[in-house]
């Protein structure tokens, strides 16, 4: 499968935006990798993987990025993981809003 992908992440006071072409392996409830095929990014390979722990869920994001231009300037492992972690959060504190039926917060 392949996947067309426009990301947007802050590196400090720089808004950076990247567009690519993956090739996308799927392993249903448990892992998702995923290959760069074109882009802005030199290369790109990423694993996400969901394990349960007892009531709860684990989700395992690596990966390996390798950037070009001015992104190779400002797109750090710390400025990547820390957009991930907030991209994550994003994601449970909205599963979390339609498990418990709430209204969408206004804008």
């Amino acid at each position: 499968m392949y996947g067309i992908q426009k990301s947007h992440g802050n590196a400090g006071p720089v808004r950076i935006s990247q567009d690519s072409v993956r090739e996308v392996e799927l392993a249903p409830k448990r892992e998702i990798r995923s290959h760069l095929l074109k882009g802005d990014l030199k290369s790109s390979d990423f694993s996400t993987r969901i394990s349960d722990e007892g009531n709860a869920s684990r989700i395992t994001v690596r990966g390996k990025f390798v950037a070009g231009g001015l992104a190779a300037s400002v797109l750090t492992v710390e400025a990547v993981e820390a957009q991930t972690r907030r991209n994550y959060q994003q994601l449970r504190d909205e599963i979390l809003r339609r498990k418990t039926k709430e209204p969408r917060p206004a804008f």
